[in-house]
């Protein structure tokens, strides 16, 4: 928290004079820090946009909230979107800043950058969609990922304007500390490019750590995991140090849909049969639990 003095000037019939007031005017830089059991969710419901800490610089249009009645799980949220449908400003880009989010680090750190997604597009259109990283608190900005058009769509044209049904939406995933953010402090801005198509629609923006060695976060004495592939299609692998661990993988409407003895470091698990989207893998073992997240694409 940053504190300013504030001097007022007071002026009268018999004069002026001058008031300084000490912490007169305070604001908060919160860092959100990621671990193997902590992570970032922004679901957009708190009633609050843009979320606190999150900026929308671009005001003449842009990312605003909206509430549906069908959101990746089938129903009602709320989410932010871009009403492209009715902008004309081809080739003119809006931002929807993050907070500032503390990325794990280490050898084995994995951080992942989660949301879900719903387009249509229109014939003959393409708006697109461009997610930027910043590590200097916004000054200078790398893209990490791009699309637009067909490649974006998640479901068939509509020449008219949409909204997200069932089935509509997708989740997209991209490996942070793929592209050299590990440990850094880094902002994501979600860049919305108008082509003048159709409304562009997001959901559940999540990062979160994997693999980050306990050690890192002062626990000397707990056990290392690996999960892999994560993303995966449904059949993935634990790997760990320990010889006997229990893992329980619970939906995010917190349904046990498995449960594994580990035994001698090494299982492979499939889900293959359950539906698509975010998964948490509670692990256990001699008291201690750590929690993984596991998403199914």
């Amino acid at each position: 928290m940053k504190s300013y003095l504030s001097k007022a000037l007071i002026i009268g019939p018999f004069g002026s004079s001058t008031q300084t007031i000490t912490d007169f005017i305070t604001f908060t830089d919160s860092v959100s820090p990621i671990t193997n059991a902590i992570s970032y969710v922004q679901d957009f419901e708190s009633g609050s946009y843009p979320p606190i800490g999150w900026a929308r610089p671009d005001w003449s249009f842009g990312w605003n909230s909206i509430e549906l009645d069908t959101g990746i799980n089938c129903t009602p949220t709320t989410a932010v979107y871009v009403n492209h449908y009715w902008i004309d400003r081809r080739g003119e880009e809006v931002y929807l800043i993050t907070n500032k989010v503390k990325l794990g680090g280490g050898t084995t750190a994995q951080n992942w950058l989660t949301y879900d997604y719903a387009y249509c597009g229109y014939s003959g259109y393409a708006d697109g969609l461009r997610i930027e990283i910043s590590t200097d608190c916004g000054a200078t900005w790398d893209s990490i990922y791009g699309a637009s058009g067909v490649a974006l769509q998640t479901t068939g044209y509509v020449n008219s304007p949409w909204y997200p049904t069932c089935g509509s939406w997708k989740t997209d995933s991209l490996d942070l500390t793929s592209f050299g953010y590990n440990g850094d402090t880094i902002m994501i801005g979600f860049v919305a490019i108008n082509d003048y198509g159709n409304r562009f629609f997001m959901d559940n923006v999540n990062i979160n750590g994997q693999n980050i060695l306990a050690i890192e976060e002062g626990e000397s004495n707990t056990f290392h995991t690996s999960i892999y592939p994560n993303p995966t299609k449904g059949l993935f692998t634990i790997r760990t140090d320990t010889n006997n661990i229990k893992a329980e993988i619970y939906s995010t409407l917190g349904k046990l849909v498995a449960s594994e003895n580990i035994i001698g470091g090494l299982q492979q698990i499939d889900l293959s049969k359950q539906k698509k989207g975010i998964y948490f893998i509670k692990l256990m073992h001699n008291g201690k639990t750590e929690q993984r997240k596991l998403i199914l694409q």
